[in-house]
C-alpha cells in the first residue's frame, strides 16, 4: 500500500473515537498500593466521573480554538487554514492514542503518521515527497502506540538539515521471517550531533524509543540506523514473544 497526499476536509474537529481514560480512588497512607480500576470506581465514583467530564473538555476547548484560528484567517490564507486542519486531526489521533491500551494496531499509528506528515507536506509543498509501503497482512500488527512518530521526526528534522534538494521520506513495514520491520529512510546524512548543525533538539526522541522498546519488547528488538550514499535508514526489528531473543 503506497499512500500519497489525499484532499482533506476542512474543520475536522470531531471527537469521535477519542477513549477517555479513567481512575478514581481515595488517597491515603492506608489505600492498597495497587487496585483494579472497578474497585477505584467503586471507592469514588463521583471523583472518576468529575475526571472523565474534565478529560472530554480538554480537548474539545483545544479543537474549537483551533477551529476559531482557522475561521478568522483571511479566505485566500488556504496554506496556513490547511495547516491548522491538518494539526486538529493529528491531535485529534495523537489524544486518541495517548489514552488508549499499551498497545494499538499498526495501521492505526500509521493513520498517526500520516496526520502528522500531512501538516508538514503543507507547509514545504513540492520540498517533500513522501511514500508510505504496508501491506495489508500487516495492518493488525500490534505495536506501542507513538512509537514510529520519534523516529519520523528525527528523519524530517535532520533530513531537512543535511539535504540540499527535495527531501525524500520513506516508511516502508515489512516481514521478515517472524519478525515486523519497520525502516524509515530519508534523503540527507545521519547527524550524531544536533548542535553542531544548530537544530534545535530536547535529546528525547531516540531514548524514549530506546526505553520504550526495552519495556515492551525484552531482549526482542534492534533498532539500527546507518547512512550510505546520500540516504539514512532507521531501522526497527520487533521479534513476537515466542520467537528467541535478538
Amino acid at each position: 500500500m503506497v499512500w500519497m497526499q489525499r484532499p482533506v476536509p476542512k474543520q475536522r474537529f470531531d471527537l469521535q473515537g477519542v477513549k477517555q481514560g479513567r481512575w478514581g480512588g481515595r488517597t491515603g497512607r492506608n489505600r492498597p498500593a495497587k487496585a483494579s480500576g472497578a474497585h477505584r470506581v467503586a471507592e469514588n465514583p463521583d471523583a472518576d466521573r468529575r475526571l472523565e467530564l474534565k478529560r472530554q473538555l480538554e480537548p474539545h476547548f483545544l479543537f474549537n480554538s483551533l477551529a476559531s484560528i482557522s475561521g478568522a484567517l483571511p479566505d485566500d490564507a488556504f496554506v496556513a487554514r490547511k495547516m491548522i486542519d491538518e494539526l486538529a486531526e493529528f491531535c485529534r489521533l495523537s489524544l486518541k492514542a495517548s489514552t488508549c491500551a499499551d498497545w494499538c494496531a499498526l495501521s492505526e499509528e500509521l493513520d498517526l503518521l500520516r496526520a502528522y506528515l500531512a501538516v508538514e507536506m503543507a507547509r514545504w509543498g513540492d520540498g517533500l515527497a513522501v511514500e508510505m509501503v504496508c501491506p495489508a497482512e500487516l495492518a493488525q500488527e500490534r505495536i506501542p502506540p507513538l512509537l514510529l512518530l520519534p523516529l519520523v521526526e528525527n528523519a524530517l528534522k535532520y533530513g531537512r538539515a543535511t539535504c540540499a534538494e527535495r527531501l525524500i521520506l520513506r516508511i516502508v513495514a515489512r516481514r521478515d521471517g517472524a519478525d515486523l520491520v519497520v525502516e524509515v529512510v530519508n534523503s540527507g546524512r545521519w547527524v550524531d550531533n544536533a548542535d553542531s548543525l544548530g537544530v534545535p533538539s530536547l535529546g528525547v526522541g531516540l531514548e524514549n524509543v530506546r526505553a520504550r522498546l526495552a519495556d515492551y519488547f525484552p531482549r526482542r528488538h534492534t533498532l539500527e540506523h546507518g547512512s550510505e550514499g546520500g540516504w539514512v535508514k532507521v531501522a526497527l526489528r520487533l521479534r513476537p514473544a515466542t520467537g528467541p531473543a535478538c
